[in-house]
């Protein structure tokens, strides 16, 4: 008897908390084994994502801890194979030869990962409508959401260890998928909570080119993460954080001008809600001013450390410019 869907829903629930590996490739066994079976013993798409969102968590553990024991938790120790041991499906009962999946059993957790969303994504072009002005149907659930995700995250580790230009394009390929499932999510507000994952995975799958020089690839990203998360109630802090990153993004494609309008609502939102961050803030203001041209000042803390910000960012015009901004901040 093969593994009934919902254990091995509950499997991968328990691999991710776990982050076990063995666990995970048995589990992933008995997802294609399901496939394999007639139709009503078969997985939902639901899960191919849990197991792609499995395999990438056991990845990551894996890259932190490489040496880390693989060990499965005794109370899920025989939880995918439970029952009578797996027979192959009768003739009447084996898919067609198009709808057939690999069967790569010895494979680490990323490769599973790629396998699952390959599926996925196979499975959800399948879906048309019998009305020929109709077409395609495009599925819209939260799932579609979290298998774009997940597709930008392997994009992301296929981009690590790059440099130049072949770094910005995969990191730009992975973003191009982040972006996709974000489309989706906004166009339903039950999903709010995924724009809010993205904005996480964003600043994950960005991180390499959040330097001077290339943020400006940046742009078109940051910008729709940042009205993303507008949407979103709460987290006023990681909000705040966004808009600083955002208008440096700005600034580095040149766009000084709104640049520093985000900045300046970065610095009303620390101000109204998180004050602890107001000095980052007024930082990144007053250098996005000074490569307009301006100088940032004002009274107390704020203008002091606007002006110690208006020199440290190399605006000022000599040595006695510098001298005479330090006097002003004191």
């Amino acid at each position: 008897m093969l593994p009934l869907p919902e254990v091995i829903r509950l499997s991968l629930l328990e691999t991710a908390r776990l982050s076990d590996e063995k666990l995970l490739k048995r589990t992933h066994g008995d997802i294609l084994a399901s496939l394999e079976g007639p139709s009503d013993a078969r997985v939902g798409r639901d899960s191919l994502i849990l197991c792609a969102e499995a395999a990438l968590k056991v990845s990551l553990s894996l890259r932190r801890c490489p040496d880390r024991h693989e060990s499965t938790h005794p109370i899920v120790k025989d939880l995918c194979t439970a029952g009578q041991p797996k027979k192959d499906p009768s003739p009447s009962q084996r898919p067609h030869p198009r709808l057939s999946y690999p069967l790569s059993r010895q494979v680490g957790a990323t490769a599973i990962a790629t396998e699952m969303l390959d599926i996925y994504f196979l499975e959800a072009s399948k879906f048309w409508s019998d009305d020929s002005d109709i077409g395609q149907v495009e599925l819209k659930d939260q799932y579609v959401c979290r298998a774009w995700f997940a597709k930008a995250l392997l994009c992301s580790e296929g981009a690590k260890g790059l440099t130049g230009q072949a770094l910005v394009t995969g990191v730009e390929s992975a973003l191009k998928c982040l972006l996709e499932g974000l489309r989706v999510a906004l166009e339903d507000s039950r999903y709010i909570f995924l724009l809010y994952d993205a904005s996480v995975h964003y600043w994950n799958i960005s991180r390499p080119l959040q330097k001077s020089g290339s943020r400006r690839y940046l742009v078109e990203a940051s910008t729709s993460i940042n009205d993303a998360l507008q949407k979103v109630s709460g987290h006023e802090e990681w909000k705040a954080h966004n808009l600083r990153i955002h208008a440096l993004c700005l600034s580095d494609a040149g766009k000084n001008a709104d640049a520093l309008k985000v900045a300046s609502d970065a610095v009303d939102l620390c101000k109204a809600s998180v004050p602890e961050l107001s000095t980052l803030a007024i930082k990144v203001k007053s250098h996005v001013s000074s490569l307009e041209g301006s100088k940032e000042g004002g009274d107390g803390e704020d203008g002091a450390v606007s002006l110690m910000q208006h020199v440290r960012s190399g605006a000022c015009a000599d040595a006695e410019d510098v001298k005479n901004t330090l006097i002003e901040a004191w």
